[in-house]
């Protein structure tokens, strides 16, 4: 087990409400939690238990599948440290893997003290084989491509405010828990990939002519953000 001594650009800490559900960057398609369940139970006696620490990123062994039965998992990728999904056990990691060939690491975070079964890539894919669960494989690929995709798809041909506006609303319907740990500078500047001055810049512009109400970092009211700034 190698754990990453770097720390990403952009954490999930913050990106995961009190009831464990995530927002923008999570898996947001009705999950296929029965074809989940069918490949675990399939493959569970062929892994090994492993308790991995809360808040440590994690290098993803590329030749092995995660099966994840409880906690959130932060999904970065290692080149850039980018966040690049986030998603709530049950779940499975590393199924990408069994048709294209690794070309790139992952970093793991999870946000609790998680109980993670690991397999051998080759042998999980055996056994799918053999238990011809390729439906439910394609079921599972299938949500986790989707997701990433709405994700991206959320943010490409914006421009910035166009961003910052949408990061606002989605800001104020966050948990108040949530909202204590992160100002809404930072929120945006950490989901939107926008630059802090121009953040700072576009928030100060819309407090100060009372578009939206801030203090001391956090968010207090909206009344109206215009289509164009």
């Amino acid at each position: 087990m190698e754990y990453y001594s770097g720390q990403p650009d952009m954490t999930c800490d913050n990106q995961i409400n009190e009831t464990g559900d995530s927002d923008a960057l999570s898996l947001r398609q009705s999950r296929p939690v029965e074809a989940i369940e069918r490949l675990m139970d399939a493959v569970l006696s062929h892994a090994t238990l492993y308790k991995l620490p809360a808040r440590r990123f994690i290098e993803f062994p590329l030749e092995e599948i995660w099966l994840v039965y409880n906690g959130n998992a932060c999904v970065y990728r290692e080149q850039g440290r980018q966040l690049t999904f986030i998603s709530t056990a049950p779940l499975i990691l590393g199924v990408k893997n069994i048709f294209y060939p690794p070309t790139e690491a992952f970093i793991i975070e999870f946000q609790e003290v998680s109980e993670v079964w690991r397999i051998p890539l080759i042998k999980f894919t055996e056994i799918i084989d053999h238990h011809e669960l390729w439906k439910e494989l394609a079921h599972l690929m299938s949500f986790y491509f989707v997701s990433v995709l709405e994700n991206s798809f959320r943010l490409i041909k914006r421009n910035d405010y166009e961003v910052i506006k949408l990061l606002i609303h989605e800001y104020d319907s966050l948990s108040e828990g949530v909202k204590k740990k992160t100002t809404l500078a930072k929120y945006i500047v950490e989901k939107g990939l926008i630059s802090r001055s121009n953040t700072a810049r576009i928030l100060s512009i819309l407090n100060k002519y009372g578009y939206i109400t801030i203090v001391r970092g956090s968010l207090i009211d909206i009344d109206y953000l215009p289509e164009i700034l």
